[in-house]
């Protein structure tokens, strides 16, 4: 009995750390990496090595891809986004490049380059945030509780232990532990990341003065 106390109040301890885990993630993840970026005395130098190169330059310079390639991964601290991407938020929203990075980081797969009205955007590739939100806040809502139904009813399994053999029910039981860790992380993950695309797709939308139209129409064609 004090056993499968113990079980139960290890499952209900490790849900309630998760969920405060997921809470912290959502909100302040990118501030991490922003304050990352803020602290960096070298990033000056390195901002002004790749607007001067590849941002300030004549029409007529054409600049070798892949040395811009390695400068706009090192201004990013590592390989991220594609160099483009950089070109853009420093060209459009150079007060919030770092914001903005910070968040495309996690989230740049959804995004891609199209030309409307003769201006490059980043338009992003999902067509329904709140259906994707909704859909990937359920699953992680669904699998915490699922760590409420193993912790009130672990007592059940415990029961079906043996002295003689107990490790069956002990592995399924750590087994579906790290399965519903896993699951509710990824969900988590996911919701966290359509929230950032659907703000980053809100700003760039911004920068073309009829900007609804104009993307309705492109994603039409697409």
């Amino acid at each position: 009995m004090e056993f499968s106390f113990f079980v139960g109040t290890a499952i209900s301890i490790i849900g309630i750390l998760i969920a405060v885990a997921g809470v912290y993630y959502s909100k302040n993840s990118y501030l991490i990496t922003l304050k990352t970026f803020e602290k960096d005395k070298k990033r000056t130098e390195k901002a002004k090595h790749y607007y001067n190169t590849y941002i300030n330059k004549p029409p007529s310079y054409n600049s070798p891809t892949f040395l811009k390639k390695i400068d706009a991964d090192d201004l990013n601290e590592g390989v991220s986004y594609p160099s483009e991407y950089t070109d853009f938020i420093i060209k459009n929203f150079p007060d919030k490049y770092f914001q903005f990075s910070a968040l495309l980081k996690k989230s740049w797969s959804y995004f891609e380059i199209i030309e409307v009205q003769d201006i490059q955007i980043l338009q992003c590739k999902i067509k329904y945030f709140r259906t994707l939100q909704a859909w990937y806040f359920f699953l992680y809502f669904f699998f915490a509780m699922c760590f409420v139904f193993l912790a009130l009813y672990s007592d059940l399994l415990i029961y079906k232990i043996t002295v003689s053999s107990p490790w069956g029910v002990i592995y399924i039981i750590c087994m579906s532990t790290l399965g519903l860790i896993a699951f509710t992380i990824l969900a988590l993950l996911k919701t966290t990341q359509i929230s950032e695309a659907k703000r980053l797709n809100d700003e760039f939308k911004k920068i073309l003065p009829s900007s609804e139209d104009s993307i309705e129409v492109c994603a039409d064609k697409n």
